[in-house]
C-alpha cells in the first residue's frame, strides 16, 4: 500500500538566547523503491547538486537486485535502473571513474542477466556505469564459497581496489587463513586482476571499511581470531586495524575491545596524520572505559603507529550500532539506528530510530536528534550535500511522524538535514587595540554574539569572547653599569604573573637561563656593554625595549684577544631566513631556538662558525636562538613579519 503524509505546520521562530544550542531539521526527503523490500546501501554528491543512491531492491522472494537511482537538486528522480539476475545481487559502495561515470562494487549469487560469470556461491560484482546509468561493464571476482564485495578506493592512476570478504581458497583467490578473510584486490581500468592478498586468521574476518593515503592502504572491520595474521584479541570479537603498502605487504595491524564483540565500521583520516575510528561495542571492560548497555557507538582515536590514543562510547540502555562517521568542519557528525530512548538519547518514536550525534574534535557531544516513524529506520551512509546540508541513505518501513511516503514493505528513505551553527572566536587582544569583526571594530573585552542564517536557513549565531591583554610597562634594569671585564654579575627586573622575559647582552654572554626576570652576565674585553629586555604578556602583548650601558673596565688581558660576537642578517626577516655567525668563533657545538613560550621548535649540533637558520613554516613573530660556542652561551632575538 501507498500512504502520504500532508502535514500543515506554523513555523515558529527561536529565540535569540534559544539558538545556542545547536540542532538539526529535515530539509527535505525522498522515498524510492518499489511495493516489495528495498534498502539503501549507500549514497554519492553530484556536482550539480543532487546525488545517486545505490540499494537493493526484491524482485520476487527469491532474487534481488541493483537499485540505482539519480535524484536532482530539488529532489525528484532524474532516473532510476536495476542491474542483476535471477539470484541476489547486493550493492555496497560506488564511487567516481576515470571517465565521468561511476563504479559500484558488491556482491552477487546470479549467473544470468547483467552477469556473465559466477564461480561459486556469491562473488564480488563490479558494474561500471556512465552518467545516464547504461551497464558498460561489468565483472564478477571470487572462488566456490563466498565472497562478498564491501568498498572500492581509487588511485591516481586509474586502478582500483577492491576489498570484502571470502571464505574461498580457489578461483581467483591466492589463499585463506580460516573460515572468512578480508580480500583485497588490484584491479586495472578494464577490470583486470593485478593480484590479491588475504588477511586475518583461523577464525572469521568481517571487513567494512578500507581508504587510501600517499603510500599506504588502511583496511577495518572486525576479528574473531588469535593468530594468522592477527596479533591479540581481547574477546569475541574485536576492532581490526591494519595498514599495508601499495603491494598490500601489512606494515602493522592492531586489535581493539573487550571481553565481548567489537566490530570496527568506519575510518575517518585526522589532520595530524592519524585516524578517527567508528565502530561498535558491547563489552564494558579491556579498551571500552564505559558501556551504555548492549551495543554502543565506539569511537577510537589511533595514531599512524597504531596505537589508540582515546576512546569513548555513546548511546543507551538498548541496542546502538553505528554505521557511519562524516567529518566535518567542526567536528564529527555520527550516524546510525537506536532501539534506546535514555542514555545519550532524549527520543524514540518507534521500534528502530535513525540517531545522529554531532560531536566536538574531542568527544563531546554538540548536538544528537532521532528521526523516524513508529517502526523501524536504519541509516547506511551520510554524506555532505549541497548547500552545506547532509544527505542520509536510510530503510524505513514507516508511514508516520518523520516519515511522509511509504511505497512497499520497506523503503530507501533519503533525508537532507540542515544545521543550525553556534561558531565561537576566542580571542585576546592587547589592551588598547581593536579587532575588525564581523564588519566592525571591538577595542573592550566581552562577550558579543550576531545572529545569521545558515547555508541551508537555519537562525545561527557567530559569538566572540574577546579578552583584553595587559601590556606590560616600560621595565627597568637593575644591575651594575661599572663592571670588570670577564666576571659576572647579576641583572634583573620587577617580576610579573605571567610575563615572559627576553634578554639581549652586547660585549658579553648568558651563564644562566634567559625566560625569567634574572639572569647572570659574564662580561667581555674592555669597553662598551649594553644589556637589553623586552617583557611579554601571553606571548601577544610586548612592552618597549630597555637598554642599560654598561662600561667594561680592562684587566690587562693579552692584547690578541677577540671578542665573539653574534650576529644575525637579515633581523627582522620576512622569508624565515636567518644568517647567523659568531665572529673569532670556530664552531657552534649547539643551537637551539626557542619560540616566545620557551618550546624547542629546533636544535643542531657540531656546525660550523656560520648557520643558515629557516623558520619560513612557522608563524609569524619573535623567536631567540641559543648558541653554545667553546664554553660560552650567545642567545640572540629574531623577529618574522
Amino acid at each position: 500500500m501507498k500512504y502520504i503524509r500532508y502535514i500543515f505546520s506554523i513555523v515558529l521562530l527561536f529565540s535569540f538566547v534559544s539558538v545556542f544550542s545547536q540542532y538539526s531539521q529535515i530539509n527535505g526527503q525522498k522515498t524510492i523503491g518499489n511495493i516489495k523490500h528495498n534498502f539503501a546501501h549507500s549514497v554519492i554528491a553530484l556536482d550539480d547538486g543532487g546525488y545517486i543512491v545505490i540499494g537493493e531492491t526484491e524482485t520476487d522472494t527469491n532474487s534481488m537486485d541493483f537499485l540505482v537511482a539519480r535524484v536532482s537538486v530539488s529532489n525528484e528522480i532524474v532516473w532510476q535502473k536495476t542491474y542483476g539476475g535471477s539470484g541476489v545481487d547486493r550493492p555496497s559502495e560506488i564511487i567516481r571513474d576515470e571517465n565521468n561515470g561511476f563504479l559500484i562494487i558488491g556482491s552477487t549469487s546470479s549467473a544470468d542477466g547483467d552477469i556473465t560469470e559466477n564461480n561459486g556461491l556469491y562473488d564480488f560484482w563490479l558494474v561500471n556505469i556512465n552518467v545516464d546509468g547504461e551497464l558498460l561493464w561489468e565483472k564478477t571476482f571470487g572462488g566456490s564459497e563466498n565472497d562478498f564485495g564491501i568498498d572500492i578506493i581509487s588511485t591516481n592512476t586509474a586502478e582500483y581496489y577492491i576489498a570484502g570478504n571470502s571464505s574461498s581458497i580457489d578461483g581467483d583467490i591466492s589463499g585463506n587463513n580460516g573460515g572468512s578473510d578480508f580480500w583485497l584486490i588490484k584491479v586495472e581500468e578494464n577490470g583486470f586482476q593485478s593480484w590479491d592478498r588475504n588477511y586475518g586468521g583461523s577464525e572469521n574476518e568481517y571487513l567494512k571499511d578500507i581508504i587510501l593515503l600517499d603510500t599506504s592502504i588502511y583496511l577495518l572491520g572486525g576479528t574473531k581470531s588469535n593468530d594468522g595474521d592477527v596479533s591479540n584479541n581481547q574477546g569475541e570479537k574485536d576492532v581490526w586495524f591494519l595498514k599495508t603498502d601499495f603491494d598490500g605487504e601489512i606494515i602493522w595491524e592492531n586489535t581493539f575491545g573487550g571481553s565481548d564483540t567489537e566490530e570496527g565500521k568506519v575510518i575517518n583520516q585526522l589532520n595530524d596524520g592519524g585516524f578517527l575510528l567508528g565502530a561498535v561495542t558491547k563489552s564494558e571492560d579491556g579498551d571500552i572505559s564505559k558501556s551504555f548497555g548492549l551495543n554502543d557507538f565506539w569511537l577510537l582515536e589511533i595514531n599512524d603507529l597504531g596505537e589508540m590514543l582515546w576512546q569513548k562510547s555513546y548511546g543507551g540502555s538498548r541496542d546502538d550500532v553505528l554505521k557511519d562517521v562524516l567529518k566535518t568542519d567542526d567536528g564529527f557528525l555520527l550516524a546510525g539506528n537506536t532501539y534506546s530512548y535514555d542514555g545519550n538519547i532524549d527520543e524514540n518514536k518507534g521500534r528502530s530510530d535513525l540517531w545522529f550525534a554531532k560531536i566536538y574534535s574531542n568527544g563531546a557531544i554538540n548536538w544528537q536528534k532521532t528521526y523516524g516513524g513508529s517502526g523501524n529506520e536504519n541509516c547506511s551512509k551520510v554524506i555532505k550535500g549541497y548547500n552545506s546540508t547532509y544527505i542520509s541513505a536510510n530503510q524505513s518501513d514507516s508511514y508516520d511522524f518523520d516519515v511522509d511516503e511509504n511505497i512497499g514493505e520497506t523503503d530507501i528513505w533519503m533525508l537532507e538535514l540542515c544545521e543550525s551553527f553556534l561558531t565561537l572566536d576566542n580571542i585576546k587582544i592587547c589592551e588598547g587595540d581593536s579587532l575588525l569583526w564581523e564588519g566592525e571594530y571591538y577595542s573592550n573585552g566581552g562577550d558579543y554574539r550576531k545572529k545569521f542564517q545558515s547555508a541551508c536557513g537555519l537562525d545561527s549565531v557567530r559569538r566572540l569572547l574577546l579578552t583584553e591583554v595587559v601590556v606590560p610597562g616600560l621595565p627597568i634594569i637593575e644591575g651594575p653599569d661599572l663592571v670588570t671585564e670577564f666576571e659576572s654579575y647579576n641583572y634583573g627586573t620587577e617580576s610579573g604573573y605571567g610575563f615572559e622575559y627576553f634578554w639581549q647582552v652586547t660585549n658579553g654572554y648568558y651563564n644562566d637561563t634567559v625566560f625569567n626576570n634574572i639572569i647572570r652576565i659574564v662580561w667581555g674585553v674592555a669597553g662598551n656593554g649594553e644589556v637589553s629586555l623586552v617583557v611579554a604578556n601571553e606571548g601577544i602583548c610586548f612592552s618597549d625595549t630597555v637598554s642599560l650601558q654598561v662600561y667594561v673596565s680592562g684587566v690587562g688581558v693579552d692584547e690578541n684577544y677577540k671578542i665573539n660576537k653574534l650576529n644575525v642578517y637579515p633581523n627582522p626577516s620576512s622569508n624565515g631566513i636567518f644568517n647567523i655567525e659568531i665572529e673569532n668563533a670556530k664552531k657552534f657545538e649547539q643551537i637551539i631556538v626557542y619560540d616566545i613560550y620557551s618550546n624547542e621548535i629546533l636544535s643542531k649540533t657540531n656546525t660550523g662558525n656560520k648557520f643558515s637558520l629557516n623558520l619560513s613554516n612557522n608563524p609569524k613573530g619573535v623567536y631567540f636562538v641559543n648558541i653554545l660556542s667553546e664554553g660560552k652561551v650567545f642567545v640572540g632575538k629574531l623577529v618574522l613579519y
